[in-house]
């Protein structure tokens, strides 16, 4: 028994497996997964998919003139002045 790096042909990942030969053709695990109909993530997003995530990535990332500039922090404590 070895161990390969192969690359799965649905998702493209790169994985590493132990067998006892080379695999020409290999599906990952999730991949496995997703065509039984099981509850697993698909690596591979739809379209729709996709294009919702950049309409939330571009909603959460700020523009630069909505960064507040860093203001200094303010001490808790007063200071303690020398007699």
């Amino acid at each position: 028994m070895e161990t390969f790096q192969v690359t799965c042909t649905r998702c493209r990942q790169t994985r590493w497996v132990y067998m006892a030969e080379a695999p020409t053709k290999f599906v990952c695990q999730r991949c496995q997964a997703v065509l039984a109909g099981r509850n697993a993530v698909d690596p591979l997003p739809t379209v729709g998919q996709r294009e919702r995530g950049r309409r939330l990535a571009a909603r959460r990332t700020p523009t630069p003139a909505e960064i507040q500039p860093a203001q200094e922090p303010r001490s808790a404590l007063p200071l303690a002045t020398g007699s």
